[in-house]
């Protein structure tokens, strides 16, 4: 922030001029207030979720860089899916300097609404590239089904 001395005989530092100053400081403040990424991230969503469907399967996919298959828990309760787990930090030694860390570590726990009722006991999970697929298929009970018409 640069301090200039207020003068009245210089016609640049009149109070027009220094009310003009002070706002645009303002300004330049509040945008890097308010632009910066880590204001604008949203903070506790981990993990990232997409949620699909077909006639047969809702589908999940998560984004989970990092999270070894082994520290994930992964359950349905009615018409919700958890998603539990833990990512470790990586260790880079004690000679390093941390400059930035925007990839936070420790655990973490989801729940998502599911669009329909599922069949918890055919549920199946893999993770390919940092990225969970779950497969839900639907309860026979709400899937379509066909009905045939007979003529007598």
């Amino acid at each position: 922030m640069t301090i200039f001395r207020w003068n009245p005989s210089a016609s640049r530092f009149g109070p027009l001029a220094e009310l003009s100053r002070l706002s645009g400081e303002l300004d330049r403040v509040s945008r890097r207030l308010f632009t910066n990424r880590a204001a604008t991230r949203t903070a506790g969503v981990f993990p990232a979720v997409n949620l699909s469907q077909d006639k047969d399967n809702v589908y999940v996919r998560a984004e989970l860089p990092g999270v070894a298959p082994d520290q994930l828990d992964i359950s349905v309760e009615g018409e919700t899916l958890s998603l539990r787990g833990e990512r470790k930090p990586t260790d880079m030694g004690k000679e390093v300097s941390v400059h930035r860390r925007e990839r936070d570590f420790g655990f973490f726990r989801r729940q998502v609404a599911l669009p329909t009722r599922i069949d918890p006991d055919t549920v199946r999970a893999e993770v390919k590239s940092g990225v969970l697929r779950i497969t839900l298929p639907k309860a026979s009970e709400v899937k379509p089904r066909q009905i045939s018409v007979q003529a007598k």
